[in-house]
C-alpha cells in the first residue's frame, strides 16, 4: 500500500482513503450502518465488518471490485465485531456471541 494513506470508517457507514500529504479523500464504500472494523490483509485488501453484519473486502489499488463476504442481517447476532487478516489469505472474523470464524477470501482472482 502506499504511504501517506489513512482509512478510516464511519458511524454513517462511509470507508473513506484520505492522502495525507494533501488532505484528499476518496469514498471507497457505503453501507446503511456504522463501521465496527476494518483490518489491512497486506496485499492491498481491506476487510470492512459493520454493525448490520455486513461484511465485505475492498481492493484498494485502483479496482472498483467490492466483495461481499456477508450480508447484512441487522440482528444482534450477526453484528461483525473485528476483523484479523494473520496471513494474506486467511480472515479471522469475530461476531456478536463469541462466534470466530475464518474466511479464505480469493475475489475476482485478486
Amino acid at each position: 500500500m502506499e504511504k501517506g494513506v489513512l482509512i478510516t470508517g464511519h458511524e454513517n457507514g462511509f470507508v473513506v482513503k484520505w492522502k495525507i500529504e494533501d488532505s484528499s479523500h476518496q469514498i471507497l464504500f457505503k453501507s446503511d450502518s456504522a463501521v465496527t472494523t476494518i483490518s489491512f490483509s497486506g496485499n492491498e485488501k481491506i476487510a470492512v465488518g459493520y454493525y448490520s453484519g455486513g461484511l465485505y473486502v475492498i481492493h484498494l489499488e485502483g479496482k472498483d471490485d467490492v466483495v461481499t463476504l456477508r450480508q447484512p442481517k441487522y440482528a444482534v447476532s450477526e453484528r461483525i465485531w473485528r476483523t484479523l487478516w494473520p496471513d494474506e489469505e486467511n480472515l479471522m472474523i469475530a461476531s456478536a456471541y463469541g462466534e470466530l470464524t475464518t474466511s479464505h477470501p480469493k475475489p475476482n482472482g485478486y
